[in-house]
């Protein structure tokens, strides 16, 4: 993704300011923006750049990573936030999706990118699941410095493999708690190792095993994120064609569209359709509302005309899908990863980090890492959200607390 800058004067005194007294909080200029005296075309500036103020660097930008849109982002980013880079390799995507915290083992666990050169892995070969210490991490965040790109560096925290024993663990991109366990979403890979659900003992020796691989017969196209319902106990999950678009999954044999599993009785089901491309999925700390992210815009070719867009539900307490409506529509690429606070605020990873709305769909702020952005996050622990970005993973230190999802 490129980063185009605006000819435009604009006094940037809060970077001054922030930069004197140490602190990571931007009050972003919302009304300085409003009106440009020039704006490039689409084929100059499009869904794929990254908007800052005139005058704004990309490295200041990301150097104060905590983007203020509105003032209560301040009481979910409290007045000391720090944005710490604790693993990073240039040249290995390995934190791209599927973050899962295990409290017991005070454990994240995540994958590498699923069908991307950088992620080593698509046709001929599964990406890795890691695993990491989180005390480990946490101890890299009061010794940081500022390196040349905007990144305040902790550390490079050890990464452990997770064993895929009998190919059970193939091309994983979504993932969540379930009752003590790691339940992982995989793509598959070619015509012979379908797309599955998995569940995964989070201690050692991590051992896998599928739990549904089919609707009714059929294969899945690419299972993709998935989120578990409490008070039914059902897994949701949806499924898209990016296996097939990124060449390691044979021609779509279903539609893109959310379902969900009720293990006990074995029955899948659908709960939702209508959509380009469904991606991030997740309740509400009450599951009274589900909120599903749609990605459409992204797919072999870039169409910006197809949604980047969160949608809203009713949920009943069966789990039925009711009153679909539009939460939010991005500014930076599409939302992919999604998830809630303890207070119902919802935070989505796109194209420049992790953008943050309050339960009606307003922007409150960003947590800024410039592109390629992130794919999903995670808390781990009170206070602490894991980002993944690709080739670099960072620890955000907030006063938000994460939705309690990992009880389940």
């Amino acid at each position: 993704m490129k980063v185009t800058s605006f000819s435009l004067v604009l006094a940037v005194l809060p970077y001054v300011v922030a930069a004197q007294d140490g602190s990571q909080i931007y009050e972003f200029p919302l009304k300085a923006t409003n009106v440009l005296p020039s704006i490039p075309p689409p084929s100059v500036f499009n869904y794929s750049s990254t908007f800052l103020p005139p005058d704004v660097s990309l490295t200041a930008a990301k150097s104060t990573p905590f983007h203020v849109y509105h003032p209560d982002f301040h009481k979910i980013i409290g007045p000391n936030p720090r944005l710490t880079l604790v693993w990073s390799n240039p040249e290995y995507a390995a934190a791209h999706e599927a973050p899962v915290y295990h409290q017991p083992s005070n454990a994240l666990f995540f994958a590498a990118n699923a069908g991307a050169p950088l992620g080593r892995s698509g046709l001929n070969q599964s990406n890795v699941v890691w695993r990491l210490d989180i005390g480990e991490a946490a101890a890299f965040t009061g010794n940081a410095t500022l390196n040349d790109e905007g990144d305040w560096v902790g550390g490079n925290v050890t990464l452990q493999e997770v064993p895929n024993e009998g190919n059970v663990l193939e091309n994983v991109n979504g993932g969540a708690n379930y009752r003590g366990q790691l339940v992982f979403m995989t793509e598959g890979r070619g015509d012979d190792l379908p797309s599955s659900i998995t569940v995964t003992n989070p201690e050692s020796p991590y051992n896998s095993t599928v739990i549904l691989n089919n609707f009714f017969g059929r294969q899945f196209n690419s299972l993709n994120d998935v989120a578990i319902h409490r008070p039914t106990g059902e897994i949701f999950f949806t499924d898209v064609t990016y296996g097939f678009t990124q060449d390691f999954r044979p021609s779509p044999g279903l539609p893109n569209q959310i379902y969900r599993f009720n293990e006990s009785s074995g029955l899948v089901s659908l709960v939702a359709d209508g959509f380009s491309m469904p991606n991030g999925i997740c309740f509400s700390p009450d599951d009274q509302t589900a909120y599903v992210a749609d990605t459409g815009l992204v797919m072999k070719d870039r169409d910006p005309t197809r949604p980047a867009t969160i949608y809203a539900f009713d949920v009943a307490p069966d789990g039925t899908f009711g009153n679909r409506r539009t939460f939010a529509f991005v500014n930076s690429v599409v939302p992919d990863g999604i998830h809630t606070d303890s207070e119902g605020n919802l935070y989505a990873g796109v194209g420049d980090g992790v953008a943050v709305y309050n339960p009606r769909g307003t922007l409150l702020g960003k947590i800024f890492t410039g592109p390629p952005g992130s794919a999903n996050f995670i808390w781990g622990g009170d206070g602490r959200l894991f980002v993944l970005s690709e080739t670099k993973l960072y620890l955000a230190e907030i006063a938000a607390n994460g939705d309690d999802v990992w009880r389940n």
